[in-house]
């Protein structure tokens, strides 16, 4: 079924738009260390740790716009013309659609954060001395961020399926992500999807919600999935 998801934007350019989005990301670390080479190299401290820290915010946010505009376009592609009625019609289960719309995005999103690690210790290599402890702490830096961009990206998922119209898929999402900023010293929002995303503290209680509200979010869309075929 993935596959046929993956026919199903071939002509749309997704895939090398969102990949393209993630390049973008990757630049900024690279474009800020070199222009502020100086401000970085006197820091004490982790080289990955440190060019997380310069680098994170902006690099999360361009995350979430790559969430953001994937999970719209996936599912306006069945929305319009009335496709996804048409899909209903077929002995398909619309949970199975849900989820492969789900993995089809995350492996996306893998891809995006390879980008980002390489171009992050190729920072930490060229000004700041990091070698194969620095590769292997920003890996596992990495993989728990992308943990936490999980929740967002099913959330996201899940409010595509139920909107018709794009646009106001795109406008709640991008609400999200802007409000998820203010609250960034709010420990009582800490476990807020979007709010998550911004995180690239390696906790096991963070880890832990994530994992769950990622799980919450699947059962969510799968039921929201079967609702909306049962009143379309």
């Amino acid at each position: 079924m993935i596959g046929l998801e993956i026919k199903k934007i071939r002509r749309t350019g997704l895939i090398p738009a969102l990949l393209a989005g993630g390049v973008f990301s990757a630049a900024f670390p690279v474009i800020n260390l070199a222009v502020r080479t100086e401000m970085f190299t006197g820091r004490p401290g982790n080289p990955a740790a440190i060019v997380m820290d310069a680098s994170w915010l902006t690099m999360a946010m361009a995350n979430l716009c790559v969430i953001i505009i994937g999970a719209c376009i996936l599912y306006h592609i069945e929305h319009v013309n009335n496709g996804i009625q048409k899909m209903d019609a077929l002995p398909v289960n619309p949970a199975v659609l849900f989820f492969d719309k789900g993995i089809l995005l995350a492996l996306i999103l893998a891809v995006v954060f390879a980008i980002e690690t390489a171009a992050l210790y190729f920072c930490t290599w060229k000004w700041l001395g990091g070698g194969k402890q620095t590769l292997v702490s920003l890996c596992k830096t990495m993989g728990y961020t992308y943990a936490y961009s999980l929740p967002s990206l099913v959330l996201m998922l899940l409010i595509a399926c139920l909107l018709k119209n794009m646009w106001v898929s795109f406008g709640i999402g991008m609400i999200g992500m802007f409000a998820a900023q203010l609250f960034i010293q709010e420990k009582s929002m800490a476990y807020f999807p979007f709010l998550l995303s911004y995180s690239s503290t390696k906790s096991r209680e963070m880890l832990i919600a994530a994992v769950i509200e990622t799980i919450a979010l699947l059962a969510a869309g799968s039921g929201a999935a079967y609702l909306r075929r049962r009143t379309s």
